[in-house]
């Protein structure tokens, strides 16, 4: 994901420091965005075709719950893909020395 922006936006070629780290943490948010919406499909998926999704409706309790142990669940992986795709936004798009993003703020 990181990489088809990188090419798209056609590199750093006449942008400062501060639209380089705007575009990074767009790839960035974007890319970790993609991550989640797939990994939840994927983890409602799986259950959805085994039709244990129903099953676990059906148990007594709030349905919030069994949403909060799904979202658990993929917090952990979805934290070891930001890990990864951090650095490597930093990396591919240049803004590794950029420090702050936009109007002083951080822009992660």
């Amino acid at each position: 994901m990181l990489l088809v922006l990188g090419l798209a936006q056609g590199g750093n070629v006449g942008r400062g420091v501060e639209e380089t780290a705007g575009t990074a943490a767009g790839a960035v948010w974007t890319a970790l965005a993609l991550a989640a919406a797939v990994g939840a499909q994927r983890a409602f998926a799986l259950e959805q075709e085994a039709g244990a999704l129903e099953q676990l409706t059906l148990y007594p309790g709030p349905h919030g719950a069994l949403y909060l142990g799904k979202l658990l669940g993929l917090l952990g992986p979805l934290l070891l893909v930001a890990a990864f795709t951090l650095p490597a936004g930093l990396v591919l798009f240049g803004a590794a020395g950029a420090g702050r993003g936009c109007r002083g703020r951080p822009w992660f």
